[in-house]
């Protein structure tokens, strides 16, 4: 019996064809998903080049990562201030809101969170608004200090505008997560709603953190004052 060579080799042709077919498809996926590990490696490196270089010029984020800026109401036996209801064991907070009578002096606990681990340099506290009415502040208290064993060093200073400004003369290492505390002794003068401003400043960053809180300045009080005062 004759051997039809043309009818072996053809489908033998097909089978090789396919098979080459298949390896190039499956080279060329290969090497897609090698490029595009490839492109997120260099992206990564990119990435961790510029945040290395950043932190050797002094800069690691555009603006100050600050976060939670709130109102405090501490617990009683941290410190007990007038004219607000207390926890014994707890603090409270207050948002993004407080009330303070007209013509009485007040303590302002103010706190925030840091977002990362920055290093702290200054902070201002300002209340917007016309020099004539908007509330007073009239100095700062160091509200959670029992004991001071060595002074860290830092400028304190109302300037002509009444804001109040905190300058660091050596560097304030701030661990991710940790808290810092402003106690500022306030006077309402005339009855009204007030912005207070907090400006953050930190070496990571060219940009501070700039932060609003409200305080209302009351007559008589409102439905918050009728929960918080005392």
């Amino acid at each position: 019996m004759a051997i039809e060579w043309q009818a072996i080799i053809a489908p033998a042709a097909v089978v090789s064809a396919s098979v080459a077919i298949g390896a190039l498809a499956y080279a060329i996926r290969n090497a897609r998903k090698q490029a595009k590990k490839l492109a997120a490696q260099t992206e990564t490196l990119s990435v961790q080049t510029e945040l290395l270089r950043k932190q050797l010029l002094g800069e690691v984020y555009d603006e100050a990562r600050v976060k939670h800026l709130q109102f405090l109401l501490p617990a009683k036996r941290q410190r007990e201030i007038e004219g607000f209801k207390q926890k014994d064991e707890e603090e409270t907070s207050s948002g993004k809101y407080i009330a303070i009578p007209v013509g009485s002096e007040r303590e302002l606990h103010i706190c925030w969170e840091m977002a990362e681990t920055q290093t702290l340099r200054g902070y201002r506290v300002r209340f917007e608004g016309n020099y004539r009415s908007k509330p007073e502040i009239l100095g700062v208290e160091h509200a959670f200090t029992k004991k001071i064993f060595e002074a860290y060093g830092s400028d304190e200073y109302i300037d002509w505008n009444g804001d109040f400004h905190r300058e660091y003369a050596r560097q304030l290492r701030c661990p991710k997560g940790s808290y810092h505390y402003v106690t500022l002794r306030v006077r309402g003068v005339v009855e009204g709603r007030y912005s207070l401003h907090v400006r953050v400043r930190v070496d990571e960053a060219p940009k501070p953190f700039e932060g609003k809180l409200a305080v209302d300045c009351l007559t008589k009080p409102n439905d918050w004052a009728k929960q918080h005062w005392c």
